[in-house]
């Protein structure tokens, strides 16, 4: 849950650990250079949109994305996601679990309550 490979197969995107603190970092499968995302320490269950533009990731028990080239990331949900189980529809949602035994939530990839 902690590796995600693009829509494109292009770009894996995967949890790493540098110094004892978790992030992000993203990888061009035709490329040797590995780079960390900025902002996203304590990363966990990457997920790409549809077009492999963003990665939605759980950190700090908020629903985060952050753009795959870098940049900020932005909070979508604040609602406890489970980082185990997240996945980001062609329609622009993100379906996420609150736990195991809470079902499924649906939140808009733009943000929102679930």
């Amino acid at each position: 849950t902690n590796i995600a490979l693009s829509p494109d197969g292009a770009t894996l995107a995967y949890v790493g650990e540098m110094n004892g603190t978790s992030s992000l970092y993203v990888r061009r499968m035709d490329q040797i250079e590995i780079r960390p995302l900025a902002g996203t320490e304590g990363a966990m269950g990457p997920v790409f949109s549809p077009d492999g533009a963003w990665i939605a990731f759980v950190a700090d028990r908020k629903l985060k994305k952050v753009p795959m080239l870098g940049g900020s990331p932005t909070v979508v949900n604040e609602g406890n996601p489970d980082a185990f189980s997240l996945d980001w529809t062609p329609d622009g949602s993100i379906i996420f679990t609150r736990g195991f035994t809470l079902g499924l939530a649906r939140v808009s990839a733009s943000g929102g309550d679930a």
